[in-house]
Formats: C-alpha cells, structure tokens, sequence
C-alpha cells in the first residue's frame, strides 16, 4: 500500500509540472484562444483540464475562466459539467489519502 508520504510526494511532484507548464507558456506569451484554431477541441478539453487544475486552483476561478473563454451560453453547461467529476476526483483523493483511517471513523 502507498503511504501518506508517496502520494503528498506525487501531488507535488503533479504541482510542479502543472506549475513548470503554465510559467513556460506564460513566458512565451503563447496561450491560445478559442478563435485561434482550438475549435470543437476546446470545449472537449475543458471538462478534464478543469478536473486536473480543481485541486490546485478554485472552482469558481475555473467556472468563471469558463464564461470567459467560451461566454455565457456555452460556460456555464462546461463549469457544471467540470465541477462534479471534479468533486469526485477530490473525494477519491481524500479517502486515497485517509486510507484504513477512513473505515475507523465511518465504524466509530
């Protein structure tokens, strides 16, 4: 079994490529946009990237990114869509991390 230690080492090792991406396409000032040939693709995209970025970065931010990029129409069915996979992912993610504690407590 993976102790508490190994999965707090991977969630930083998975921060620190997240955050080594998003600084090396911040500095070379190439963040595409909907318009700029993503098309269909961004809208499939977004659901998963809003699942991987929730643990690291609030899902209001997100579900506002998401009016933003796609406007009102299309954003708020893509917030709605992303924010329960998303909450399940966290959930899995905690009783991951709790391990047998979690059975303990439940019984108690």
């Amino acid at each position: 079994m993976w102790s508490r230690r190994s999965a707090f080492w991977r969630i930083a090792v998975g921060a620190a490529i997240v955050g080594t991406i998003f600084i090396l396409v911040a500095a070379t000032g190439s963040f595409p946009s909907v318009g700029e040939g993503l098309g269909r693709w961004a809208l499939t995209a977004y659901v998963p990237v809003f699942v991987i970025a929730n643990p690291l970065i609030g899902w209001p931010v997100l579900a506002g990114a998401a009016g933003l990029l796609f406007a009102t129409a299309a954003g708020t069915p893509l917030a709605l869509a992303g924010v329960t996979p998303a909450a399940l992912a966290q959930m899995a993610i905690a009783r991951f991390s709790a391990g047998a504690l979690a059975g303990r407590r439940a019984a108690a």
